[in-house]
């Protein structure tokens, strides 16, 4: 049995509850690229922020440059984090795997790109690749559990499994149980928008836990 966490985007006050949820199962959550690729590459600062990079900036006691369109903005913002991180905590980061394999199911972030196996993807691919995956009814020697296109409702065909529900703005953080040919999904709804990337007011009482199963996929066994 496996669980797999859709993106988190910041929203620590939808995290919370649903791990508190699946604790006693398995968790698996997922943050890596996006903060190594801006210590990389401060150039993405923005637009990790407009996804909910902010939070994570804030957490480490730092701010949004205001000056958001001056570039040594960012790569100020960058040298603050990379000093502000721990040993442990970059080794970390830099020690995940971008893909996982368990069974019929492959995890990763974005997907994967049709026409190579999944052992032979490239990194970027793995962390990035949108269109060529998404629009491709190529299938692949295992089902993709993936994120980074966040859609409206849980996706789920013979080829692909997409659990990020844009969590940062819709307010759903969803997970997904993995168990043998059963497969459910277990959401934590909360407030929408950005004002509650932070873990912010309303916690209690405001976030409910909603579960529901998924079709099963045909001539795909889950192998524990």
């Amino acid at each position: 049995m496996v669980w797999s966490v859709g993106d988190i985007h910041g929203r620590m006050d939808l995290l919370k509850p649903l791990v508190d949820a699946i604790v006693a199962d398995l968790a698996t959550l997922d943050q890596r690229g996006l903060v190594l690729d801006f210590l990389e590459n401060p150039s993405v600062g923005q637009k990790w922020c407009d996804y909910g990079g902010d939070a994570t900036i804030r957490s480490y006691g730092l701010r949004v440059p205001d000056l958001k369109h001056k570039p040594e903005a960012w790569a100020h913002l960058s040298a603050d984090l990379s000093h502000k991180l721990s040993s442990r905590q970059r080794a970390f980061l830099e020690d995940q795997e971008l893909s996982v394999s368990v069974g019929d199911y492959f995890f990763v972030h974005a997907g994967a790109r049709p026409g190579v196996v999944l052992e032979r993807q490239a990194p970027e691919d793995l962390m990035w690749i949108r269109r060529s995956f998404l629009d491709s009814a190529e299938e692949f020697e295992r089902v993709i559990v993936h994120g980074h296109t966040p859609t409206a409702e849980v996706h789920a065909d013979r080829r692909r499994i997409g659990i990020d529900t844009k969590a940062y703005e819709s307010g759903v953080l969803t997970a997904l149980r993995l168990e043998r040919t059963e497969r459910e999904i277990l959401q934590a709804v909360g407030p929408k928008g950005p004002a509650h990337l932070d873990g912010g007011p309303g916690e209690a009482g405001e976030i409910r836990l909603q579960r529901f199963r998924l079709g099963q996929v045909e001539q795909r066994v889950f192998a524990e």
